[in-house]
């Protein structure tokens, strides 16, 4: 009977050991789904801080992605830097991949080692429940093991609220190790991203100054092209508009001189014409004389004939004085002359000396001095006709400078041609055109070529008067001898 029921305890123990070892099994497997339930949680927590830390990163980032994002599309849009764009997204791709690759494999471990650490714990404590149970199975009866089954699960449950609270906060450490790596990462990515931008942003700012040095170079160069187009346009329109103002102003300087030549022409003439009729009335009064005195001489042979030739000389003389006063022939003057004054060598010799050009006439003092301005104007120019450029275009140069030169007057000092011509026209302006000819004489090349022929007609007018007063010397000389 013992042994019976010692068995049928022991059947019963065996069949309650086993109902505990299946109890204790599923505590055991409940205990791991809580801890294998607990890790997945940590793992979605820990995988939702890494993906806040990633989207905070990323706002802190922004300024730096939208930058590379636009010098993207710059460099797509921008022929000249597409090449150097692409390059720099290219590197900067480059490093951003590396560092989320770190990042990646950093939160990878970091869970990964949570996440056994878990599973380490869960494995522990079920180890200890079973040989906590195994232990007490062999000398506990059935509601022994039943209180520490209870008790056990109890303990496995209050043990797994603290491995999962120590659990959470293995995960927050991690967060906050992850967060730290990972916000290093992205702050070096940050200043090898912008160095890396500035190190392209200088080079192609270095390109584009050489763009522009060259693009300033080609327009300095078409600029100074149209500068010079514009100034040959210009200085010919300038010179043909000289020229055609010049030939104007000429042509109204020439007809005014024209105008006042003839003016002074006429009220010369109308003068001379008032002239000649009064010396006509008084030849005409001393004819009468002569006439008178041919009459006495008559009367005395001897006396009579002396003084009849010296007053025909006279009257002669005269009627010569009086003719020299204009710009008369004087050919019937001079044969009076010769006739009258036959045998008398001095007279002789003066007429024998008379210029050819009286016999055609000379002009007067009072001409000359109407001649002489044109003729200073004409020799001021010809003084300024380069001799390497005789032609046209030298005596209109000349011309041109002779009008912008001042034009001395007076008795300035000097020896070129405008003090020479200045000094002339002093002397002729005072009818002094002995000292006005010695000073024209002295001037050479074309300025002197240029007043030839003013010069022969003053130095004839000088001739005659000269012989005209050694002619009245001679007659006073006879008439003194007849005393």
């Amino acid at each position: 009977m013992g042994a019976s029921v010692k068995k049928g305890g022991a059947e019963d123990g065996d069949d309650g050991g086993a109902e505990l070892s299946e109890k204790v099994k599923e505590a055991a497997g409940e205990v791991e789904g809580e801890v294998r339930s607990a890790v997945e949680n940590a793992e979605h927590l820990a995988a939702q801080i890494i993906s806040d830390i990633e989207d905070r990163a990323k706002k802190e980032e922004d300024p730096g992605a939208v930058a590379t994002e636009e010098g993207e599309n710059k460099a797509a849009g921008a022929p000249t830097e597409s090449a150097l764009g692409r390059k720099q997204a290219e590197a900067a791709l480059k490093h951003f991949a590396g560092y989320e690759s770190r990042g990646k494999e950093l939160r990878f471990d970091t869970l990964t080692r949570a996440a056994e650490e878990a599973l380490a714990q869960g494995e522990a404590l079920r180890n200890h429940l079973e040989q906590t149970l195994l232990k007490d199975l062999a000398v506990l009866s059935n509601e022994a093991l039943q209180l520490r089954v209870v008790q056990l699960v109890g303990e496995l449950q209050e043990r797994t609220k603290w491995e999962a609270l120590r659990l959470h906060e293995a995960v927050r450490k991690a967060e906050m190790e992850v967060s730290g790596k990972y916000v290093e990462l992205i702050r070096k990515l940050r200043e090898e991203s912008v160095e890396e931008v500035g190190r392209q942003s200088r080079a192609l700012e270095a390109e584009k100054q050489v763009a522009l040095l060259k693009a300033m170079e080609e327009k300095d160069k078409a600029c100074k092209t149209l500068l010079e187009e514009e100034m040959r346009s210009f200085t010919a329109n300038v010179t043909a508009a000289f020229e055609q103002e010049r030939a104007q102003d000429r042509a109204l300087v020439e007809a005014q001189a024209k105008r006042e030549l003839e003016n002074v022409l006429y009220e010369r003439e109308t003068g001379y014409q008032a002239a000649l009729a009064g010396r006509l009335e008084e030849l005409g009064r001393l004819k009468g004389e002569v006439e008178a005195l041919e009459a006495v001489f008559e009367t005395d042979t001897d006396y009579e004939h002396v003084s009849w030739k010296v007053h025909r000389v006279s009257a002669a003389l005269l009627a010569f004085e009086l003719a020299l006063q204009s710009s008369q022939p004087l050919r019937r003057e001079i044969a009076a002359l010769q006739h009258v004054t036959k045998g008398d060598p001095v007279l002789d010799a003066v007429l024998a000396g008379l210029p050819p050009a009286a016999s055609e006439g000379v002009p007067t003092p009072s001409e000359l001095q109407v001649r002489f301005p044109m003729v200073q104007k004409a020799a001021r120019e010809a003084a300024f006709v380069p001799e390497s450029s005789p032609g046209m275009v030298g005596h209109m140069f000349a011309g041109l400078l002779a009008a912008v030169t001042i034009q001395p007057r007076g008795l300035v000092e000097g020896s070129g041609a405008d003090e020479t011509l200045a000094r002339a026209a002093y002397h002729v302006e005072r009818g002094h055109l002995a000292e006005a000819v010695q000073e024209l004489e002295g001037l050479g090349g074309l300025a002197g070529r240029t007043v030839e022929d003013w010069l022969q007609d003053a130095r004839g007018r000088l001739e005659l008067t000269q012989a005209a007063r050694a002619m009245n010397a001679r007659s006073a000389l006879l008439n003194v001898s007849m005393v």
